[in-house]
């Protein structure tokens, strides 16, 4: 069966979210009136916005008629160094040696 669906995208103009530098795309697909039951064109619309520095997305919007509008947005953005202390390893941890462990199940020894 053909699909009937009609998809339309644009490029939107470049903004800051969030304190974040973001590029954004809007797809809009109609459900033509008759091809799930519905009386009239659905119109469903997904915005995404991302950031190129840190290669994720900021921001996603989808307006769907029947479900409503959903947004989801990365906030408290902190990019500065994080506390070393969170690398650490924990007290007590002890290094070892272990180039001369024999691993169960392997055929050599090392």
């Amino acid at each position: 069966m053909k699909n009937d669906l009609n998809a339309t995208g644009e490029t939107l103009p470049p903004t800051y979210i969030n304190g974040l530098y973001v590029t954004g795309r809007r797809v809009r697909v109609v459900t033509p009136a008759g091809k799930e039951g519905n009386d009239h064109d659905i119109t469903v619309t997904y915005e995404n916005w991302k950031s190129p520095d840190l290669k994720v997305t900021v921001r996603s919007i989808q307006d769907d008629p029947r479900k409503g509008k959903t947004t989801i947005e990365l906030t408290n953005i902190d990019r500065s160094n994080p506390d070393p202390a969170l690398f650490a390893p924990p007290e007590g941890y002890r290094k070892q040696d272990v180039t001369n462990v024999f691993y169960p199940g392997s055929a050599v020894q090392k």
